[in-house]
């Protein structure tokens, strides 16, 4: 990127312009915490088949929207829309997001289940 800024798009040079500034200290703490995570999450599944939850805290925008008013308050978009799904990502948990508002999380190794479920669930012939 520093040698050919104008090759990426305006909100992926702004992504990567960000992690710039994460310190060595930060990066460690964040590998600490998404073991804790990770381990939170399995004992969570030891439990429960699947979680169900929100994938998002706001309703639609526009594609090119940078920011959202709900309420009182002005709301960045890309951190709404990456709120309720970061987490999955970062500890490695299948996830399937529904055209409704609603994710479905498995556990750890299990994404050919959730698949399957979900398929046998919403698909239809």
């Amino acid at each position: 990127m520093q040698d050919a800024p104008h090759k990426f798009e305006q909100e992926v040079r702004e992504r990567l312009e960000l992690s710039r500034e994460v310190r060595g200290w930060q990066y460690i703490r964040a590998q600490a915490s998404q073991v804790r995570l990770k381990t939170a999450m399995a004992r969570l599944f030891e439990r429960y088949d699947f979680l169900v939850s929100p994938s998002v805290p706001i309703t639609a925008t526009a594609v090119d929207a940078r920011e959202v008013r709900v309420g009182e308050q002005d709301i960045d978009v890309r951190a709404a829309l990456l709120s309720h799904t970061s987490a999955w990502n970062l500890t490695g948990l299948p996830a399937i997001s529904l055209p409704v508002g609603l994710q479905v999380i498995g556990a750890a190794g299990e994404d050919d289940r959730l698949l399957r479920v979900m398929a046998q669930r919403f698909v239809r012939d």
